[in-house]
């Protein structure tokens, strides 16, 4: 069951703290070049406005439009460094995964390291590679959202397919789609297939284990209530180092999180494996594999 699974992955982030606090850190160096250029942008667009403390604690969106109508030439060289910035997000997210996955499965014997070492190179090629089904996925919604306005047309109409089928079915496709891909480069590093072999099986993986979804969607949970908290939580009393306190502490969690999450996949993924073995040689292979209860 995904239960046990779930329950593994939750043991996975109380034995790695290191392994957390190592995502957290390359994290966090990221995060500065992502910020220091944002950071250093609404500063010049606040600066001379008079409300840049009472952004800094509070988000007021009449106030913000205001300062962006008459500041938005001050931030137009921010979109030059997104293209730079955003790219290196995601080719750190790329490598990471397969140094988790790695280290997790030989149970540090590879360190994380290693396993961006050897799989880095591999684990690139695949994430490029899921990019067509991505782009097949927005050409399907989009040719969906036209027949279906032109269907349904009127109010009623326009909010259930804009605001109602647009964003559910564009969240659960993209949500389909990163589990195939962690499936993929479980194929790709435990698995050790070819690149275009681990997509064809990452793409089927949880049409042949129906416990992957189930196991997805609880660590999906987790994931949205570590975004959605930080924004219940009232931290104006601490100031911005508060606000920075509070912000590190759930920086810090989601990376034991996604410690946790792939952990849970590749339980289920030995499990399976296992499964698919012929007897004798399950009997044999059952000792190496983490126990689930």
């Amino acid at each position: 069951m995904a239960t046990g699974y779930f329950r593994q992955g939750i043991s996975n982030m109380a034995r790695r703290p290191g392994l957390a606090g190592l995502l957290y850190g390359v994290n966090l160096v990221i995060g500065l070049l992502v910020t220091i250029p944002v950071y250093l942008a609404l500063d010049a667009a606040t600066a001379t406005t008079g409300f840049s403390s009472d952004l800094a604690t509070q988000f007021d969106i009449t106030l913000w439009a205001d300062v962006m109508e008459d500041a938005f030439p001050a931030l137009r060289g921010l979109l030059n460094q997104l293209f730079w910035i955003i790219p290196l997000i995601l080719l750190w997210k790329t490598v990471a995964s397969v140094g988790i996955i790695s280290t997790l499965h030989t149970r540090g014997v590879r360190s994380f390291w290693q396993g961006i070492g050897e799989h880095a190179g591999r684990a690139i090629v695949l994430a490029l590679a899921f990019l067509v089904p991505v782009i097949a996925l927005f050409v399907g919604l989009g040719i969906s959202v036209f027949i279906l306005t032109a269907i349904w047309s009127g109010e009623v109409g326009g909010f259930w397919v804009i605001l109602v089928f647009l964003p559910l079915s564009l969240v659960g496709g993209l949500a389909l789609l990163d589990l195939m891909h962690d499936y993929a480069r479980m194929e790709l590093v435990i698995g050790e297939k070819k690149v275009v072999e681990s997509i064809l099986k990452g793409l089927s993986w949880p049409f042949r284990h129906f416990d992957s979804i189930g196991l997805y969607l609880a660590w999906f949970v987790v994931a949205l209530l570590l975004l959605a908290i930080p924004t219940l939580i009232d931290i104006q009393p601490g100031g911005l180092w508060g606000v920075f306190v509070v912000q590190q502490f759930f920086l810090f969690t989601r990376a034991g999180v996604t410690i946790g999450w792939f952990g849970s996949e590749i339980d289920l993924y030995d499990s399976a494996q296992t499964a698919d073995l012929p007897a004798i040689a399950r009997v044999e292979a059952e000792p190496h594999l983490t126990e689930v209860s």
